[in-house]
């Protein structure tokens, strides 16, 4: 994990560094002045634009991992939003906002009973990522990105039933407000037209602040498995 993020991070910084400008001087002929005229090639600023808006729908499969996650059986959610890349080379910076549902659930045999439980939580995220095509942007290319995503918790419920049909819910989870994680990404993009493209993703999400208030080891873990449909700028 750590070695594709600092090879995605490397590939963004040596794009941002190219030089943004060459130079010719031109000469009137003998004993004349010379005079120097500056070219400007496209700048790092027109680069940093831009380049496609990407409408994104996906499906989550969420836990919780660490000591205090273990047990919690895999939640299926869903993700909607808006992505968007800055930049026209082969390394951009992909950012938006995502609606996210996450959470966890697991299954207990009590005094011969079962008990099945849950944890619902919603919640906004902008991702932070370094995004490589590999064949450039103007053909089909594989993808690799990889960043970070903080997130806001804008909802939690907790829900239990047993085997007999009782059920009960509560909206007091002790989830923490703030989350931060990893994410890292491989996917394709598939031109439809002059000005369109499909994008294909798996991800995988690793928190890295604990997910509830009241514990010290338990995260935020979900796969995603999403598609876009990209418009040029």
């Amino acid at each position: 994990m750590k070695m594709f993020l600092a090879t995605m991070l490397t590939l963004l910084v040596s794009s941002a560094q190219a030089a943004p400008s060459s130079k010719a001087a031109i000469t009137d002929g003998p004993g004349s002045k010379a005079s120097q005229i500056e070219t400007n090639t496209p700048s790092t600023a027109s680069e940093a634009k831009i380049s496609r808006m990407i409408p994104h729908v996906g499906l989550l499969l969420s836990s919780y991992t660490g000591i205090d996650g273990a047990g919690a059986e895999t939640k299926t959610g869903f993700e909607v939003g808006a992505l968007v890349d800055l930049g026209r080379q082969k390394t951009v910076f992909e950012t938006g906002v995502l609606y996210r549902q996450m959470g966890a659930y697991s299954v207990a045999a009590i005094g011969g009973d079962t008990i099945s439980s849950g944890i619902e939580a919603d919640y906004l995220s902008v991702p932070l990522n370094a995004k490589y095509y590999v064949h450039g942007q103007n053909q089909t290319s594989l993808v690799l990105k990889g960043g970070i995503a903080p997130s806001y918790l804008i909802s939690q419920r907790a829900k239990s039933s047993n085997m007999n049909g009782l059920s009960g819910s509560t909206e007091d989870t002790r989830l923490s407000r703030f989350d931060l994680g990893l994410i890292m990404g491989v996917g394709g993009r598939l031109l439809t037209g002059e000005k369109s493209s499909l994008l294909l993703e798996a991800t995988y999400y690793r928190g890295l602040t604990n997910a509830f208030e009241t514990t010290n080891n338990a995260y935020n873990a979900a796969f995603g498995f999403s598609a876009g449909f990209a418009v040029e700028m």
